[in-house]
């Protein structure tokens, strides 16, 4: 019983070591809430399923849409069948706060940027706080198409708002500009090698005490 006892402290150190993943601040970044089933719907921007919305999410033009990635002839994104269309009735502007961030800490932001056959030239702009990440332009597809995005951002307060903007520009206004799977969590910080081999050493030094005690018993 004692072997086993240190050898999980051993793990334990190690695990110490190498972190763990963080957690998703997002809220329903599957916009799998309320669920669309196999079809599509128009939910109130107000950013609570409990009110006939996109629980975590509000809108511009006060009309968000849920899609059923088939029935914009889309595969899943990352195993996610739901995605929000940002081109609803119109291109708007789809927006989440996030809160619990720590000022000066750099998070991954990732998502599925899908365009849809048929949707002609779109344009999608996205923002952290008040910063331009990137501008999409996408032309005609004929079959459509996901594309994965990942930005390192940094906050600056303890909250920030994460902003998705449809721009005309000259396709379908009411058809386009698909979003999947949205994330974002605290970036991993490789440890430095001094502390790696700090950790490293605690878990031989275990190790050596426990051997040195196996032998002593045996005298």
């Amino acid at each position: 019983m004692r072997h086993t006892a240190a050898f999980a402290l051993v793990l334990a150190i190690l695990a110490w070591g190498t972190g763990s993943a963080n957690a998703d601040l997002i809220t329903n970044g599957s916009f799998s809430t309320p669920n669309v089933g196999t079809g599509w719907s128009t939910f109130s921007g107000t950013g609570s399923a409990a009110s006939d919305g996109v629980n975590g999410w509000t809108d511009t033009l006060g009309q968000i849409e849920i899609d059923n990635t088939a029935v914009v002839g889309l595969q899943p994104y990352n195993g996610f069948s739901h995605s929000l269309e940002v081109n609803s009735t119109a291109p708007d502007t789809i927006r989440q706060t996030v809160s619990g961030l720590t000022a000066g800490t750099q998070y991954d932001l990732t998502f599925g940027y899908g365009v849809r056959p048929g949707s002609g030239a779109q344009e999608l702009k996205v923002f952290f706080g008040s910063t331009l990440l990137a501008t999409y332009n996408a032309a005609n597809s004929a079959t459509g198409f996901w594309t994965s995005e990942n930005y390192l951002v940094t906050a600056t307060a303890t909250s920030g708002v994460l902003e998705f903007e449809g721009v005309y520009a000259g396709g379908q206004p009411s058809y386009g500009n698909e979003i999947a799977d949205v994330s974002l969590s605290q970036a991993a910080v490789p440890a430095s090698e001094p502390a790696s081999i700090a950790v490293l050493g605690a878990a031989i030094l275990v190790l050596g005490l426990l051997h040195r005690r196996r032998a002593t018993a045996r005298i």
